[in-house]
């Protein structure tokens, strides 16, 4: 597997949603600590790896779905680009360290 490929599968484009977790900063100016941020910061990127996991794991789940789909079908395991396994391994490896 390529990391362009492994990239692909976690979709970071998507992750600017993942910021939400940092919303609260912003209504509450006074806990924005260093220390504070830190945590916030680890949170976002907890986010970051969980949802890259259930991306990679319903990438495998619908390949053969998103085979027959116009776009779909370029995505990384559809296509050919990541086999099975390895989409399983990386949903594995994100979904266990954002849980750490």
């Amino acid at each position: 597997m390529k990391l362009t490929s492994a990239i692909r599968l976690m979709r970071p484009y998507q992750w600017v949603k993942n910021l939400v977790v940092a919303g609260p900063l912003a209504f509450t100016p006074a806990a924005a600590s260093a220390g504070n941020l830190v945590l916030v910061g680890l949170g976002v990127l907890c986010f970051c790896a969980l949802s890259s996991a259930v991306y990679a794991l319903n990438d495998l789940l619908d390949c053969e779905r998103d085979r027959m789909h116009a776009e779909k079908c370029k995505r990384p395991v559809a296509s050919g680009d990541v086999a099975p396994w390895q989409a399983m391994a990386l949903s594995l490896i994100c979904g266990l360290g954002a849980l750490a």
